[in-house]
């Protein structure tokens, strides 16, 4: 009988090859008989001498679009930097590989975002232990075999959580399939494959809800130092965390056009002060709500009598741009009204400051563009900030001292309108926000996470 590296070599010369050489064995067998296993020999050859590209899965869930735009962020930057080597994928595993009631996470979430005292009450719920207990365990046996098959399809060489109920199922799905053994492209491939690296990016700022936690993985990404802190208690050592901030898009941390010169590349008035408005991609924001603030902001800014300029970015919330668009403005009031933009970073550079929800995404951004922020549960906002996880956020603003809170629409159009007035004020809280950015965060995360890889 040849040997596998025999059989090997006959194929790299073809069938003909094997039957005009010497060797007995060869030619005992037909040609017709030795020709398909030439080639399926040929072809794991191939498959040998081939380098193919590594893998890495983005694990999310749509709730809300900061997971994706971080997700998105860090995906951006490995195809820049190494996208002949490395793709990238990014999935809402939920969505489309568990069953109901998890394959409607994103529908629920939307539904309680509205309802800040249900969602209050699950966030608390889900973080006491026996309760995340019972919850883990559903979703392990409902949704495992649903997560597994992602992975198992997609065959990363890498797996990143961006998402806190990424991290139990998901985990447990990589063992299962380690245990199985290689998978037979894998095999194909030449590559041996124990466990799959795995990482935890947090995408909350201030909140250390204990579901990002879980000392299992190889990295955990985290942005603030309460993070740190929080997962040190869940069991997670030095060595497995990272300190870099959040993942922000690649515009934001090559923003060079700031001030008058930003608002002139936008078409705006470069000589006007300006306030930017912000309510999140998804439109979700009430009208009548949004509207009330931005119309008190509009009047105690007119009563200053000198020239400001109000950017409004509704979104994908066609109601309001469309109400917005219809209202009747003061003179002194220059209102520019859009709907969804791919031009934030530029929008944010022109602005004097900022009226947005407590989303830790365009908190992080804001803070690189040195931008006050003025957190608001109404304006421009899902209704009031979500109790839990943007209750961190709200502190990172406050403490370090580059932004305020309130509900009341008519103190927040105060407060601006203070801001603007004094210029002194408005530099110490920009200043602040510069101190509290991480503009290299996506960099430091990605040159870990392509080590991670590289040691594979």
């Amino acid at each position: 009988m040849l040997s596998l590296p025999s059989l090997l070599l006959l194929s790299s010369h073809g069938s003909s090859a094997a039957t005009s050489h010497g060797s007995s064995a060869a030619a005992a067998a037909p040609p017709h008989a030795l020709h398909p296993l030439l080639t399926s020999l040929r072809s794991v050859r191939e498959r040998l001498t081939r380098r193919r590209k590594k893998r890495i899965l983005i694990l999310i869930s749509d709730t809300g679009g900061g997971h994706r735009a971080s997700a998105q962020a860090l995906a951006g930057l490995i195809g820049r930097q190494h996208g002949e080597s490395i793709e990238v994928s990014i999935v809402d595993v939920w969505t489309n590989y568990a069953p109901y009631p998890f394959n409607r996470m994103v529908s629920q979430y939307r539904y309680m975002q509205s309802r800040p005292l249900l969602w209050g009450t699950m966030y608390r719920t889900s973080a006491f232990p026996p309760t995340r207990f019972l919850f883990n365990s559903a979703q392990r046996l409902l949704a495992k075999s649903g997560i597994r098959a992602c992975i198992a399809q997609h065959e990363p060489d890498l797996v990143i959580s961006m998402h806190p109920l990424c991290q139990t199922v998901p985990l447990q799905a990589l063992a299962s399939l380690a245990h199985d053994g290689p998978s037979p492209s894998s095999v194909a491939g030449g590559e041996a494959r124990g466990r799959v690296p795995f990482v935890t990016v947090v995408t909350d700022l201030g909140a250390a809800h204990p579901l990002w936690l879980h000392p299992g993985v190889d990295l955990c990404f985290v942005p603030s130092s309460s993070f740190v802190r929080a997962a040190k208690s869940k069991g997670l050592t030095d060595a497995q965390l990272r300190l870099h901030g959040l993942p922000v898009r690649h515009d934001f941390a090559v923003q060079r056009r700031r001030g008058a010169a930003a608002r002139r590349e936008l078409g705006l008035h470069a000589d006007r002060k300006t306030v930017l408005v912000v309510g999140g991609g998804d439109g979700s924001a009430a009208s009548s709500e949004v509207s009330a603030a931005i119309l008190d902001c509009h009047a105690d800014l007119g009563k200053r009598g000198e020239p400001v300029q109000l950017v409004v970015i509704c979104g994908r919330n066609a109601r309001l741009q469309q109400q917005l668009r219809e209202t009747e403005w003061a003179p002194s009031i220059h209102v520019v009204v859009e709907g969804f933009v791919t031009r934030m970073s530029e929008f944010m550079a022109a602005a004097d400051c900022l009226i947005t929800k407590a989303g830790p995404g365009t908190i992080a951004e804001a803070s690189i563009c040195g931008l006050p922020v003025m957190l608001s549960g109404r304006a421009a906002s899902l209704g009031p900030h979500l109790p839990g996880q943007e209750t961190g956020n709200v502190r990172h603003v406050l403490s370090n001292g580059f932004g305020a809170y309130s509900r009341n629409p008519r103190t927040i159009a105060a407060t601006v309108s203070r801001w603007l007035s004094s210029p002194s004020e408005l530099q110490t809280l920009s200043r602040n926000a510069r101190a509290a950015s991480r503009p290299g965060a996506t960099a430091d995360i990605v040159r870990d996470v392509l080590r991670l890889l590289e040691d594979r």
